[in-house]
């Protein structure tokens, strides 16, 4: 019998396939980085789809004894070492600041096959089709 992923285990393999904006050129002040930012975005995905709001409900369902659980601290692990509740805390509340550019690198990386031009506002057309502003008050009849 072939072992199949479960969704939660597929999810934080896409993560690791998403490309890695370019690193600063100068270190910023303090202790240095030890994982990377994509450890924690696997550990908000989990939250997310796990539907949890603390570090501490993050790492109880970690340390459950099952075979998904054993590879999701396996996917979660760099160079063999795992996050403590404390640097889960202080990193997935730093998050936020660099996912501008985590998303900015994915699209450039998902542009570049296209021959690198993102389409503008005005190529993807002003007909009142999807991404138009709606003013405010004003209804929109979707048929």
């Amino acid at each position: 019998m072939i072992a199949q992923d479960t969704v939660l285990v597929q999810l934080i393999r896409l993560i690791d396939r998403i490309p890695t904006p370019p690193p600063p050129t100068r270190r910023p002040p303090g202790r240095p980085i030890v994982y990377s930012n994509r450890l924690f975005l696997k550990a908000l995905l989990i939250m997310l789809v796990r539907r949890m709001h603390k570090v501490g409900e993050l790492l109880a369902v970690l340390e459950e004894p099952t075979p998904q659980m054993r590879e999701v601290r396996g996917l979660l692990s760099e160079e063999g070492r795992f996050p403590s509740r404390r640097t889960f805390e202080r990193r997935l509340k730093t998050l936020p600041e660099t996912l501008p550019e985590q998303i900015g690198s994915l699209g450039r990386h998902l542009v570049a096959p296209l021959g690198g031009a993102a389409p503008t506002s005005g190529q993807l057309g002003t007909s009142g089709g999807a991404g138009q502003h709606v003013a405010q008050g004003e209804r929109r009849c979707v048929a």
